[in-house]
């Protein structure tokens, strides 16, 4: 009876290390892309979405630890509301680069009236 306890007891164990195993790769994976992207946008967003950035970074951070505890179904649950944030991010560094323009284009028209009026 105690063999038969200690088998099954083997048997569980392996199949979760099976398992656990298999998350690795799609886990590794999946923040290897959140990365990418991220990297694409890092130095604008520094600039532009700082805040943003942090947060984004905050929840990476999160992840990786994940990853490191070798807890893949973590990562991988976590991984879509990560790369919904970093989009998210983008369109904030696309909207401050926008002002930025903007707020340029008014100073310019600003100074050439003041130009004009000395």
């Amino acid at each position: 009876m105690k063999m038969t306890n200690l088998l099954a007891a083997v048997g569980v164990a392996a199949m979760l290390a099976t398992g656990c195993a298999q998350q690795r790769g799609p886990a590794n994976e999946a923040l290897d892309k959140i990365e990418a992207s991220l990297k694409d946008v890092r130095d604008d967003a520094a600039r532009y979405a700082p805040e943003g950035l942090k947060g984004v970074d905050a929840q990476l951070a999160r992840l990786k630890r994940s990853y490191e505890a070798k807890e893949y179904g973590d990562v991988l649950a976590g991984t879509p509301s990560l790369q919904k944030a970093v989009d998210s991010l983008k369109a904030a560094v696309d909207s401050g680069r926008e002002s930025a323009k903007a707020a340029v284009v008014a100073a310019k028209t600003e100074w050439e009236g003041l130009n004009v009026e000395v």
